[in-house]
């Protein structure tokens, strides 16, 4: 395959490496796999000098992770212009509305493609941030958007968000699922022995779940519906892994409540362990309450061979509905959540088998299938 003399270059926000989040998955696939598709790929985020290692100095660091946002708004445009003078783009795609919104008029000489990741303005929102602070990300996002020559969403989900929040047209919106290595987490090891290996007891009914610690996944929620089961079910063990800040508001409520048996926070579970941990768990649990553009890990969790429950919120029924519908729960309270658990305990939930979830991520969610109609897109576009 020809490789366009002209390079894509993707404007991310952190390196996947360094810095794990959904957004960063998105954009280490685009930079690793576009050059099959014919696209030589250039890349900038913000990150350590370990990243020009990595990639062979294909993706730049702009400025270090703690520094400033008025130097890492700079950098990001110096690297930008330097980067455009040695390597002329055929197209822009960028990832983060924070560090486009200083390049508009860089973005205006070629194709310009927004990889729409979550509305940064909305999470706040639900996150209960300043109105002031929603409200600037909320204009730095519309104008972002709006100058987009198309935009790409996870979900038909985050379709309506950018149709209904953000005034595009459905005509420059177009849908590409995520995607997920599968191989990388289709393990040979038995479920007891990935729980040997974690250290994990290896009788107890596991439940997973993956998430950062913020109030619109969820997490209260399950700690309650967990209080509720304890009694019926005192072998139940819940595992949260992630980061943020409910973590000590979480732990607080496990140690006044009596869950200390019943529920661990794992904090940060590092890329390389992921893969074990799900295979781990009897079932991964998606609890979100809202915004829920997608949902990377449930891809991830199947593709261990891990079934997944989850609230019907956002992308989620999106991925989980032509599986089995009955892994969705029928809305995001504490009664439906108690309830369904209750029926997953009692072995009453039907739910797929290790190679029936590792097919269904085969066929429909690599991200090989992602890359190719991300290409198709581009080239569309030029």
């Amino acid at each position: 395959m020809s490789v366009l003399p002209s390079p894509v270059i993707q404007i991310g926000s952190g390196w996947f490496s360094e810095h794990p989040g959904g957004l960063e998955r998105v954009f280490h696939a685009l930079w690793r796999y576009l050059p099959e598709e014919g696209f030589s790929v250039r890349g900038l985020v913000v990150g350590s000098p370990r990243v020009s290692r990595e990639t062979g100095g294909t993706v730049q660091a702009v400025a270090a992770p703690d520094a400033s946002l008025p130097r890492r708004l700079r950098g990001m445009r110096q690297a930008l212009s330097t980067l455009s003078r040695q390597h002329p783009p055929a197209l822009i795609a960028g990832h983060f509305a924070l560090y486009l919104f200083p390049l508009q008029d860089m973005l205006r000489r070629q194709p310009f493609v927004m990889h729409f990741h979550g509305p940064w303005a909305l999470e706040s929102n639900a996150e209960s941030e300043t109105s002031g602070s929603t409200l600037i990300k909320r204009l730095l996002e519309r104008q972002v958007y709006r100058q987009a020559t198309h935009c790409v969403v996870l979900s038909h989900a985050f379709k309506e968000v950018l149709e209904r929040h953000y005034a595009i047209p459905p005509h420059r919106i177009t849908v590409i699922p995520g995607g997920v290595d599968s191989d990388r987490f289709r393990l040979s090891v038995s479920r007891p022995e990935a729980r040997r290996l974690l250290g994990l007891p290896p009788d107890r009914p596991l439940l997973l779940t993956v998430r950062r610690l913020r109030h619109r996944m969820g997490l209260s929620q399950l700690l309650k519906a967990t209080r509720n089961l304890r009694e019926a079910f005192p072998e139940l063990l819940v595992l949260i892994a992630g980061k943020g800040p409910l973590y000590t508001s979480l732990q607080t409520y496990i140690e006044e409540n009596n869950l200390h048996n019943h529920v661990r926070l794992s904090g940060f579970v590092p890329e390389n362990d992921l893969p074990l941990l799900y295979r781990a768990a009897d079932l991964t649990l998606m609890p979100s309450q809202a915004l829920e553009g997608f949902g990377l890990t449930t891809l991830e969790s199947l593709a261990a061979g891990t079934p997944v429950l989850a609230t019907p919120v956002g992308g989620l029924p999106e991925i989980l509905h032509p599986l089995n519908p009955q892994l969705l729960l029928p809305d995001t309270s504490i009664e439906a959540l108690t309830e369904t658990l209750r029926s997953w305990l009692l072995g009453q939930l039907p739910l797929p088998d290790a190679a029936s979830c590792q097919q269904y991520v085969d066929q429909h969610f690599t991200w090989h299938h992602m890359v190719r109609k991300t290409a198709d897109l581009y080239r569309a576009l030029l």
